[in-house]
């Protein structure tokens, strides 16, 4: 299997902005009228936002890929290919909830309650359904790249055999019909939302595998950009150019904190609400309420940190370990 590094930094990339934005902004530590902040440390945040449309365009590359290297054929290996993903992602995530329900009720001690329900919504991500909400507001993407798995393991095969205008009718036919679902459910929760993302790294892995021609990508790809440009607005367009072009080089970004927080990315997205935002952020505000600018950054920055190596633990104790065993179900 040809290893792509731009893959690597790319999930680094995504997870360090998500964190960083909901360090700094979501953790309402900042006052809304602090000049300082909002001139110069909020913009530089909103890099934040390119993280879901890096992961699902990411997704939408190297899941088939993996597929295409492994010989995935529908329905002969699809109760392995489910078991497998299910197996990687699952114990991380689930084991997730648990810490993360303590973390709430440590820090917010008798004022939060557990709704037992919604916990067990988020077995099977069920909580798309039943509109519980989430533990932590990240797992609405987790519950999105399961779905993404299941429809990638029914269409795979349409998607890489026959002719070269068949793939392009299927695709349209499924970005028509997906947007269309989408307009009737309006749930963000749900596949149908977000499919060009996952579509424009669909075409650059039938490019990369010679299933359609460079003409083919470029055609299909601008019109998918501009659905996405339409329907998401330009940071999620540049987001998904951007991520797709690195793929399609390979390029290699040199910069290797990037290429170490891609390895842990899954866990440090699990991770950075509950002990970055939770504990790191609430608890040290509450020895330090009314600090200045300069010193609220230092805190945030410290909660990064934090975050970043519990993550770090969290995947040689819990991510490592789903992930060999994913593999020795062969």
């Amino acid at each position: 299997m040809r290893k792509f590094e731009s893959v690597e930094w790319l999930r680094g990339l995504a997870s360090l902005g998500i964190a960083v934005m909901h360090l700094f902004n979501a953790s309402n530590y900042f006052n809304a009228d602090d000049l300082f902040f909002n001139e110069y440390i909020a913009p530089m945040t909103l890099i934040g936002r390119v993280g879901v449309p890096i992961f699902f365009v990411i997704s939408g590359f190297i899941i088939p890929y993996s597929m295409w290297v492994n010989d995935y054929s529908f329905p002969k290996k699809w109760s392995n290919f489910i078991l497998r993903r299910f197996t990687r992602i699952e114990p991380p995530y689930l084991l997730s909830i648990l810490l993360s329900l303590v973390v709430l009720l440590i820090v917010y001690k008798g004022s939060y309650k557990i709704d037992w329900l919604n916990v067990l919504g988020h077995i099977g991500y069920l909580n798309i359904f039943n509109g519980k909400g989430w533990i932590q507001g990240v797992y609405w993407t987790l519950a999105v790249e399961f779905q993404y798995y299941l429809f990638i393991s029914i269409f795979f095969s349409l998607l890489v055999k026959g002719t070269e205008f068949r793939k392009i009718i299927i695709l349209f036919l499924i970005l028509i019909s997906t947007y269309f679902l989408w307009k009737y459910l309006n749930n963000e929760a749900f596949i149908f939302r977000h499919i060009p993302l996952f579509v424009v790294g669909i075409l650059v892995f039938l490019q990369i595998i010679g299933k359609i021609s460079k003409q083919t990508m470029y055609g299909l790809g601008l019109i998918v950009l501009s659905l996405i440009f339409y329907d998401f607005g330009k940071i999620y367009f540049i987001s998904a150019l951007f991520t797709a072009i690195c793929i399609y080089i390979n390029l290699d970004c040199k910069v290797q904190p990037l290429y170490f927080l891609g390895k842990i990315s899954y866990s440090l997205y699990l991770l950075h609400w509950p002990i970055g935002v939770e504990i790191g952020m609430k608890t040290i505000a509450i020895f330090f309420p009314n600090a200045g600018s300069s010193t609220k950054i230092i805190i945030s920055i410290s909660a990064l940190l934090l975050a970043v190596g519990v993550s770090y633990i969290y995947f040689l104790l819990i991510e490592k370990p789903a992930i060999r065993w994913s593999k020795k179900l062969k």
